[in-house]
């Protein structure tokens, strides 16, 4: 009787989370950076002049067929977050922890800026989760097709696809100890810019092929005023919550996993990138794994025990995030 009872209360807390979410849609009053952007295109929505994935396209589309109001689109586009994100954790996640692992997709510092300014990116974080959550279950064909659904939306989620390709067919490398070294290097990186970033770049421009995509991301990060968006252009107190995530991630998936390709490679490319302008951007791939961790931790735990250790976790560390982003004195002014 008490797993019926703990996936009612489950059930129970995945709807109040939801209307909490509903509300905080409803009562903003402002605006995300990116959301005037989004909200001009979909004014002039038309094909070829759509600059984003076919996948944004066609959910464009969508609201148009509706007929949602350009006064609605934002708060539209948040639902429909809401819904995807739902259809996560019913369908992909385990019993019991459903509320646990929608509340880290709905309320955390990355959370916020994917669904009140990086649409296109929150909506690819979601088709990943739920692709290697399919791969998991060995849904394999399902959740290729899910990665190709979260490229049509970002084109960075084709790194992440190519990532975990990766890390099924590499040999399996010691988690904790390149962990530990991978922060250190990060860390110092934040305190100081070594130019790893203009190498890279410098090695890409030598490449003797011609391609749009490249020159496309090149001018976009190298030759636009984005180049002023790096973390060295924050404050102190702007870069610590990056910190705090990324040394509570590392510790929290180290108490998990004794081999883990995937979520070292990725630390990887952050690493490789960090001094690229929006490098945060590239951190939340990372962050957005916190539903694998719950679900991988509670393969070896208890239900009780993983709600309990991540409930903890949520309040010490996410809650107190959460307020600290940016994005919060926008929606609420």
């Amino acid at each position: 009787m008490a797993p019926y009872i703990n996936n009612k209360i489950d059930c129970f807390f995945v709807f109040i989370i939801s209307i909490v979410f509903i509300c905080l849609c409803f009562y903003k009053n402002g605006l995300g950076v990116d959301e005037l952007s989004y909200l001009n295109a979909y004014k002039l929505y038309e094909y070829r002049d759509f600059k984003w994935g076919l996948g944004f396209y066609l959910l464009y589309g969508a609201l148009h067929f509706l007929g949602v109001n350009n006064e609605y689109f934002n708060v539209s586009m948040q639902i429909c977050y809401l819904i995807v994100a739902l259809l996560m954790v019913v369908i992909f996640v385990k019993k019991d922890i459903k509320s646990l692992c929608l509340l880290y997709v709905l309320f955390t510092y990355w959370a916020i800026d994917f669904e009140f300014n990086l649409y296109r990116q929150g909506f690819a974080s979601l088709f990943i989760l739920m692709a290697i959550l399919s791969y998991k279950r060995s849904w394999k064909n399902c959740s290729y097709f899910l990665f190709i659904v979260a490229i049509s939306f970002h084109w960075s989620s084709c790194l992440i696809f190519i990532i975990f390709l990766l890390s099924i067919f590499s040999k399996q490398l010691p988690y904790k100890k390149i962990l530990i070294f991978i922060n250190i290097i990060i860390v110092l990186m934040f305190l100081h810019k070594f130019g790893i970033f203009e190498k890279i770049v410098y090695f890409i421009s030598g490449l003797s092929f011609d391609s749009s995509f490249i020159k496309a991301v090149n001018d976009y990060y190298l030759l636009s005023k984005s180049k002023d968006m790096s973390i060295y252009d924050m404050s102190f107190f702007g870069r610590l919550p990056l910190v705090i995530m990324i040394l509570s991630f590392s510790f929290i998936s180290s108490v998990i996993y004794k081999k883990n390709n995937f979520i070292l490679f990725i630390f990887i490319y952050c690493l490789l990138f960090l001094e690229m302008p929006y490098s945060f951007r590239n951190l939340y791939w990372l962050f957005i794994l916190y539903p694998i961790l719950i679900s991988d931790f509670r393969d070896f735990k208890s239900n009780t025990s993983t709600i309990r250790i991540f409930t903890i976790f949520y309040i010490l560390i996410q809650i107190p995030l959460y307020f600290f982003s940016g994005i919060i004195p926008l929606i609420l002014t």
